[in-house]
């Protein structure tokens, strides 16, 4: 999916891997929630209303500068398996 970026209006963060994130279920941030959205923008002019930005990759140290061990720990072990 692209995005077109326009020059005024809100800025919309977002990243395509943000869809292979599974919540689980209940969770109101759900893939198919953020589809939807998405598509929503792609359907109507909002897209060219707003400024997509895709984010950088965030280091170690500035997430663990904001967050606490035991946020981070989880994270950090899935990712050593």
């Amino acid at each position: 999916m692209s995005f077109t970026m326009g020059r005024k209006g809100t800025h919309l963060f977002y990243h395509p891997l943000s869809l292979e994130h599974h919540t689980g279920s209940g969770h109101p941030e759900r893939v198919a929630r953020v589809q939807s959205i998405l598509n929503y923008f792609e359907e109507t002019d909002l897209n060219d209303l707003c400024q997509w930005v895709t984010p950088e990759p965030a280091s170690f140290e500035s997430i663990r500068a904001r967050s606490t061990w035991s946020s981070i720990r989880p994270a950090v072990w899935s990712r050593s398996l």
